[in-house]
C-alpha cells in the first residue's frame, strides 16, 4: 500500500474515531488525549520538525560540494537564494489573496483576545536582507530560520572549497550524518499515517466535530493555496528548463506530505484556542 494512501486511511479513521468517542465516550477523552493522542501526535510533529533542519543543511552541503566547478557553484547560489525568496514571496501573496477571498476567520467566530492582538511592525527590506546572514549558525538551527541556514550553508561550502584536502574529513562527516537524517526522515514518515490520525482524533474528540465544521474554510482555503502554489512551482520549473512531470514523480511523496500538512496546521489552530 502506497504512503499516500496509508495517509489518506490514517485522516480517516482518525475523524470516525475521534467523532465515536466525543459522542458515544466523553467520560473517557480527557485521560485518553492526555496520555495517549496527543502525546502520538506531538511526537510526531517534533520529529517532522527535527528532520527539517538537519536534511536541508547537509543536502546543500554534499549538493554543492559534488559539483567541481565553482563558477557553476556560484551560479546556483544566487539562484537558490533568488527562488527561495520569490517562492515565498509567492506564497505570500497566495496566501493573502486566498485568505482575503474565502475569509476563513468568519466560519470560526469569536477567538476572544487573539482577535484583539496586533500585529507586530514588520521589518524594511534592508533589514530583512542584514538579517539574512546569521550572527549565530546555531541560532538559526534551533529557531529553523531556512534562509540563513541556506546562507549558512553556501559559507560552508565556500570554505570546504578554499580548504582543500584539509576538509575532507569535515566534508565525509557531513555525508555520512546526511545519510543518517534520511534513514532517520524514512522511519519518520513510515509512522505519519500514525501520527495523523492521533493528531486529527485529539482534535475531533476533544473539540467535537463542530470545529471540523468551523475550519471546514479554513482546511479549503490551505488545499486551495497549495495547489496553486504546486502550479507555481511546475511553471518555475519550466521556465529553468526542468520537467514539471519528471520533478512531479520523483517527488510526488513529498507533494502528498505538503498537502495533508493542512492537518497539522489545523490541529495546531485548534490547540491554540
Amino acid at each position: 500500500m502506497k504512503l499516500s494512501t496509508k495517509i489518506t486511511a490514517g485522516l480517516v479513521l482518525g475523524i470516525i474515531f475521534g467523532v465515536i468517542i466525543n459522542l458515544f465516550f466523553p467520560q473517557i477523552v480527557p485521560k485518553l488525549d492526555r496520555y495517549v493522542l496527543s502525546p502520538v501526535g506531538t511526537a510526531f510533529l517534533n520529529v517532522i520538525q527535527f528532520v527539517v533542519v538537519p536534511i536541508v543543511f547537509t543536502s546543500l552541503i554534499v549538493g554543492f560540494s559534488s559539483i567541481g566547478n565553482s563558477e557553476k557553484v556560484g551560479r546556483l547560489t544566487w539562484k537558490i537564494i533568488f527562488l527561495y525568496i520569490i517562492t515565498n514571496i509567492l506564497a505570500l501573496v497566495i496566501g493573502f489573496v486566498t485568505a482575503y477571498i474565502l475569509k476563513p476567520g468568519k466560519s470560526v467566530g469569536d477567538l476572544g483576545d487573539v482577535a484583539a492582538q496586533e500585529a507586530a511592525e514588520g521589518q524594511s527590506i534592508i533589514d530583512w536582507l542584514v538579517s539574512i546572514i546569521p550572527t549565530n549558525p546555531f541560532a538559526s538551527f534551533s529557531t529553523g530560520n531556512l534562509l540563513q541556514i541556506i546562507f549558512t550553508a553556501i559559507l560552508f561550502v565556500i570554505g570546504i572549497r578554499m580548504a582543500g584536502d584539509r576538509s575532507k574529513p569535515f566534508l565525509s562527516f557531513i555525508e555520512s550524518f546526511h545519510g543518517v537524517v534520511e534513514k532517520i526522515t524514512l522511519i519518520a514518515l513510515k509512522f505519519s499515517p500514525i501520527g495523523i490520525f492521533a493528531l486529527i482524533s485529539s482534535v475531533i474528540a476533544t473539540q467535537g466535530f463542530d470545529i471540523v465544521q468551523k475550519l471546514l474554510m479554513y482546511i479549503l482555503g490551505l488545499i486551495i493555496a497549495i495547489v496553486i502554489m504546486i502550479i507555481a512551482y511546475a511553471l518555475i520549473l519550466s521556465l529553468i528548463k526542468i520537467s514539471p512531470i519528471r520533478f512531479l514523480e520523483k517527488f510526488s511523496t513529498n507533494i502528498w506530505h505538503r498537502l495533508w500538512y493542512c492537518q497539522f496546521e489545523c490541529s495546531i489552530t485548534c490547540r491554540h484556542r
